[in-house]
């Protein structure tokens, strides 16, 4: 079900996710044969003429990045790129999708690594919901073929809205990328995170999205549930 343009409610929401601790110098990791060296917590930055702090990662390194915490700035994540895991060109197009949907608060070089500053948002991927872990221990499969349509149409309304307002709509949109509120046992709506994936939306000559974009807001809600086990 393809959600119209001129239906969508801008919703914007915060979310923590719990921290690991990492003190001393830069930390060595290897995960799938890739070695990468990510900045400790406690290490300084300027942008746009203001210092920074990295507080502690909001959890394992990615593939090519590592987000953390900034501390005194409770709003905000520093996304750092690993060195030679991403090129400039991914890292410049990430703060620019940033930036369409208002969400870009700076980047700077620092110690041989590329870091943005970005909105911080809160909610849960779907599997960590509260509604989902408590179908999942009751053995409800029902309840969570219902969450899961409703996190698909939540991430297709949250893609429909950020075409028409901002131009661009995420590519990206496993359930690791969206964060999903919820009250009384239903989700309520979706943020996207991790921007490095996206398409300029295009428009028919109805106002509606083409039908590239309508395919790509519709598949949207399809990819964030994949996966997601019963």
């Amino acid at each position: 079900m393809l959600f119209s343009l001129r239906s969508v409610l801008a919703i914007t929401f915060l979310t923590g996710l719990t921290p690991l601790s990492v003190f001393g110098a830069p930390l060595s990791q290897m995960e799938d044969g890739i070695e990468r060296r990510a900045l400790p917590a406690g290490h300084q930055f300027a942008v746009n003429g203001h210092e920074h702090t990295l507080g502690a990662p909001l959890g394992n390194p990615g593939s090519t990045a590592t987000v953390h915490h900034v501390e005194g700035h409770p709003n905000l994540i520093a996304k750092v790129f690993h060195p030679g895991q991403s090129t400039p060109k991914d890292q410049r197009e990430e703060g620019e999708n940033l930036h369409k949907v208002g969400e870009f608060h700076g980047s700077a070089n620092t110690a041989g690594h590329h870091v943005i500053l970005a909105d911080k948002h809160t909610g849960k991927t779907l599997p960590n919901t509260d509604a989902w872990k408590n179908a999942h221990a009751a053995g409800d499969n029902e309840k969570k073929d219902q969450l899961k349509a409703q996190a698909s149409a939540l991430t297709m309304a949250r893609n429909s809205h950020h075409a028409e307002y901002h131009g661009v709509v995420h590519t990206d949109t496993n359930h690791g990328n969206v964060l999903y509120h919820e009250h009384d046992g239903q989700l309520t709506n979706a943020h996207f995170v991790d921007w490095g994936l996206s398409k300029a939306a295009g428009k028919g000559a109805n106002g509606e999205p083409d039908a590239r974009t309508a395919a790509i807001i519709h598949r949207s809600g399809t990819k964030a549930v994949h996966g997601v086990s019963r």
